[in-house]
């Protein structure tokens, strides 16, 4: 009897040794993850936020996109770079092809 106490107490021990060693194998594991789970969940909020408020995403990108197309100085200062160039291909893509510039719905003289 007291042999396999013995054995089941070795046995519980090394099992406790195992699970000292996965713990720590999951936490540099979760440390690992960390920051791209932090980006992961402000996007996450981000998508959350445009789906619960569509129209004051919407009013806010045509603002912009407004104030980009009469040039507003400084804009460019603020608007990331990735944006310039996403704004500047949803501009450019939105300018009637069949009319030449002169006769085209936007002024860009100002």
């Amino acid at each position: 009897m007291k042999h396999q106490l013995a054995e089941l107490a070795d046995h519980r021990c090394r099992i406790l040794k195992r699970i000292e060693a996965q713990r720590a194998d999951v936490a540099d594991i979760a440390r690992h993850l960390q920051k791209p789970m932090k980006y992961f969940d402000t996007g996450l909020n981000a998508a959350h936020f445009v789906y619960r408020h569509p129209t004051l995403f919407a009013g806010g990108l045509a603002a912009i996109l407004a104030f980009w197309r009469n040039g507003i100085p400084g804009l460019n200062y603020i608007i990331p770079p990735i944006l310039r160039f996403a704004f500047n291909r949803i501009l450019f893509n939105s300018r009637s092809i069949n009319l030449p510039p002169s006769e085209s719905n936007f002024d860009d003289s100002n």
